[in-house]
């Protein structure tokens, strides 16, 4: 098991006991080179990844066999590269969304916060880099100025044609001034929606729309569903009559791309939704649950739910109480155990 953050490298875990057994070291070449928090996972088993590095302007290729071996990798310079916290994988291209956020390092060495480095450059649009997994060959499309946090998922038609959905917004403010909640602060801005995006290949265009009703985040996406043409995407979302002085999301809801249409379940104003996962059962493809944690600000507890994936308009079918509020985070994944004697 592997813990990931941002900035630097994986730290390996024990997956019954979660204790670190120190840093993961695909091979001396790559050694302190970044792995992101969001690597995908084909459905034959191979997970791709990329690691970012905005400062020296690179970003560095991951691709690892089902047992955990490192088939290849491989660095590409990026003028201007982005923080870049998530990407697509298709059947034979890397997709990467660089929005004209500009880490200014100047700012980030002076002392500066890092969310407070981050340069706002809408004059340079937004950009869409294609990696060809088969030969590294890149290809460029270019966008409106926009924002984003985390991409759903993208898959490949026969004539090459890319498709792909991820949580826009106009501009960065939404992320960026998450970070005054932590000095007790909060003024809500606009934040992202659902959009969808299509890379002509053959006219080198590409064109979005949104398709999202409320603002949301953290897209969830079946397992077996990466890479692959799909239907529904779990994510979070703050509902319209959230009180603007209240931060973060109050609802959860499963969207059908295909339809538009969506079921949802809203905990209430006076909640922190996290991101919920879609849990299969096992040995079968499509989910059967969803399952996630949300603070009950009122209570000043964490509260665990678990749906029935097909219902989830209709509430949690099980919930557990913590005695205690759990620290906010950001991701989490689902290992079956046995069963308690």
């Amino acid at each position: 098991m592997l813990a990931l953050w941002e900035a630097g490298s994986a730290h390996r875990l024990d997956p019954d006991t979660l204790v670190t057994r120190g840093l993961k070291t695909w091979d001396e070449t790559l050694a302190g080179r970044p792995f992101s928090a969001h690597p995908r996972l084909e459905r034959i088993g191979s997970l791709w990844n990329f690691g970012a590095d905005p400062l020296r302007g690179e970003l560095t290729l991951y691709h690892a066999a089902a047992d955990g071996l490192l088939l290849q990798s491989h660095v590409v310079n990026v003028d201007q590269l982005p923080p870049t916290h998530d990407f697509a994988v298709t059947e034979h291209h890397l997709v990467f969304l660089l929005p004209p956020l500009i880490l200014n390092k100047d700012r980030l060495e002076s002392g500066v916060s890092f969310a407070e480095s981050c340069q706002w450059s809408p004059a340079l649009g937004m950009r869409v880099l294609t990696i060809d997994k088969r030969d590294w060959s890149q290809r460029h499309f270019d966008l409106p100025p926009g924002c984003l946090f985390h991409v759903a998922n993208a898959w490949e038609e026969k004539d090459g044609t890319i498709r792909l959905h991820y949580m826009r917004s106009e501009d960065p403010m939404s992320l960026l001034s998450g970070w005054s909640v932590m000095r007790g602060e909060y003024r809500h801005s606009e934040g992202a929606r659902l959009t969808s995006l299509v890379l002509d290949p053959a006219t080198g265009t590409a064109t979005q729309a949104t398709i999202g009703e409320q603002e949301s985040e953290f897209p969830i996406i079946a397992l077996d569903d990466v890479g692959q043409r799909y239907e529904q995407v779990l994510c979070v979302e703050r509902g319209p009559a959230r009180a603007s002085d209240m931060p973060g999301f109050d609802q959860v809801a499963l969207v059908n791309i295909e339809s538009g249409l969506s079921q949802r379940f809203s905990y209430g104003d006076a909640w922190l939704v996290e991101e919920h996962l879609l849990v299969a059962a096992d040995g079968e493809p499509t989910p059967r649950w969803i399952v996630g944690t949300a603070l009950d600000v009122r209570a000043e507890n964490t509260v665990l739910s678990v749906f029935d994936a097909s219902h989830l308009g209709d509430g949690p079918i099980a919930q557990a109480r913590l005695p205690y509020s759990l620290p906010l985070g950001l991701h989490g994944t689902f290992r079956a155990t046995a069963a308690p004697p």
